[in-house]
């Protein structure tokens, strides 16, 4: 796993995982305001509000990726 900058010409959508700097955890985005330079996330049962320079995106790798996508539950099969 990778974490990165949030640039100026990015954007976090809302319901992606982001992880905060200053509590270091991963948190759920829900509002991304580059007006007002915040983003507005939800982290240990509370949402809360913070600058974006606090945020980094995630990038998994494609083995990370993999092992993430293939977990199902057997409900999923279908048939």
């Amino acid at each position: 796993m990778r974490v990165y900058s949030i640039e100026k010409e990015m954007k976090a959508d809302p319901g992606e995982y982001l992880f905060h700097e200053p509590t270091q955890q991963l948190v759920m985005c829900g509002q991304f305001n580059t007006e007002e330079n915040y983003i507005q996330a939800l982290g240990e049962g509370r949402i809360f509000k913070d600058e974006i320079k606090n945020f980094k995106k995630i990038q998994l790798n494609s083995q990370e990726h993999h092992q993430r996508s293939s977990t199902r539950c057997k409900g999923c099969r279908g048939g």
